[in-house]
């Protein structure tokens, strides 16, 4: 790059021949904006071969690169980062590789644009809003949270196909909300159809509600949803971390913990529900399911359940 041309002092010299010799002595200051990025001082330069006459006046202009300050050139060799984000090395949020969001209209727009294949979409931001994802043939999606909050409902539109093959993940993402909600909810019907979600992973999430007020804050809800997982999830003053409703193929919930909240994990007229290696304290029930053999067993592993009703078991056929 070319720096600005700086003056010395205006110097008084007597004729004299070409053959003549001249020292200079001077500093030399690179800056990048208003910051010394290197310093050279007492540098020398000469001229010759310049016939100084009288009357005259000479203009001498000194062209200094990185050779003459014994700087070398600075290469780089990167490999190619599909998302770097400003909050790349926070140790709060860790950047992730994908497609990177930083407002509800961004996020909807990534979510109905993903082709097929797999795509990761990740939160740049803190987020606040409702959106849908749309289960599309042959389009697996991980919603990726990089720790951000976000405070909406996520609806999952399974779009009537049961048999699904494609994958849908949520994780690393701070739900949290002070009002009525419920964060993940996958309904029965949307628009007078069997909504069939398919499925459905929830993973590494944390869900922060405000129980202690009396609000109803859920975090996930599902039904009819084919193959659903939530693993390593937090909940905290919540009415409860997930409940499944009529969900089939297999419903499992992993290393989960539930505290200072309403009640933990619903499942009704659920086929084949396990729940493993959890901690659970809630007020009212801890595991909530219906007694209907031809659905599959209630399985409950290595947990750990303080509630007024540790499990709860209705409709027994």
């Amino acid at each position: 790059a070319q720096a600005s041309a700086g003056t010395a002092e205006d110097r008084l010299t007597i004729p004299a021949a070409a053959t003549e010799e001249y020292t200079v002595t001077f500093d030399v200051v690179v800056k990048s904006g208003s910051v010394v990025a290197y310093e050279v001082e007492n540098m020398t330069a000469t001229i010759k071969g310049y016939q100084i006459k009288m009357g005259c006046a000479y203009n001498f202009i000194a062209e200094i690169t990185p050779e003459n300050l014994d700087l070398k050139a600075i290469e780089f060799d990167a490999p190619l980062v599909e998302a770097w984000d400003y909050a790349h090395g926070d140790d709060e949020h860790q950047a992730a590789v994908g497609e990177y969001v930083y407002d509800l209209a961004g996020l909807q727009a990534k979510i109905d644009a993903a082709p097929v294949g797999t795509t990761t979409i990740c939160l740049g931001t803190d987020i606040v809003g409702d959106v849908t994802v749309l289960q599309k043939e042959g389009v697996n999606l991980i919603i990726e949270g990089n720790g951000y909050k976000y405070d909406g409902v996520i609806t999952v539109n399974g779009d009537a196909r049961a048999a699904g093959k494609e994958t849908l993940t949520f994780q690393n993402i701070a739900f949290e909300a002070t009002e009525a909600k419920t964060f993940i909810s996958a309904p029965s019907k949307i628009n007078n159809r069997y909504n069939y979600s398919h499925n459905v992973t929830v993973k590494d999430c944390t869900f922060t509600g405000n129980w202690a007020n009396g609000v109803e804050v859920g975090g996930i809800s599902l039904t009819g949803t084919y193959n659903a997982v939530v693993d390593g999830c937090v909940a905290t003053g919540m009415h409860s971390l997930a409940q499944f409703q009529s969900c089939d193929n297999d419903v499992l919930v992993n290393d989960v913990t539930v505290t200072a909240s309403k009640n933990g994990v619903s499942f009704g007229n659920t086929a084949r529900p396990v729940l493993r290696n959890a901690t659970i304290e809630a007020e009212c029930y801890g595991v909530r399911a219906d007694g209907n053999a031809s659905r599959g067993a209630l399985v409950v592993e290595n947990t750990t359940i303080t509630a007024a009703q540790g499990i709860v078991v209705r409709k027994v056929t």
